[in-house]
């Protein structure tokens, strides 16, 4: 179905290989475009931007109940969908904060939501 073809770097100008075994790979992701870089330049790419990812900011999640720090317990799945945090004194002795929880992927949608109301 997939034959190879060979595409040209954007960055050096090379000649490149794109795979049959790469098409099907992007076409099983559901990309739309051809790689534009060679592997090398690629590689060179993401290195000198760090994946091209930034860095997310870490906060702690403090529960409204007693003011102490919750605790993020990730789930087992492939989906972070079930990962959430409870109150860090849930189960002590002698703490008295109750069973409640958050699932990460609300708290993610309250923050956005609060991020966007005052921008």
């Amino acid at each position: 179905m997939y034959q190879d073809e060979t595409l040209v770097c954007r960055d050096c100008g090379k000649e490149f290989i794109f795979t049959a075994s790469e098409q099907e790979f992007y076409a099983e992701k559901g990309f739309q475009n051809k790689p534009r870089r060679c592997p090398e330049c690629r590689a060179a790419f993401r290195a000198a931007n760090g994946n091209a990812r930034p860095q997310r900011e870490m906060f702690t999640a403090i529960c409204a109940d007693c003011g102490k720090t919750m605790v993020l317990h990730r789930a087992h799945t492939m989906s972070a969908d079930y990962n959430h945090f409870t109150c860090r004194t849930y189960k002590k002795d002698g703490e008295a904060c109750t069973a409640h929880y958050i699932r990460e992927c609300i708290l993610d949608e309250i923050v956005l939501e609060d991020l966007r109301r005052v921008t």
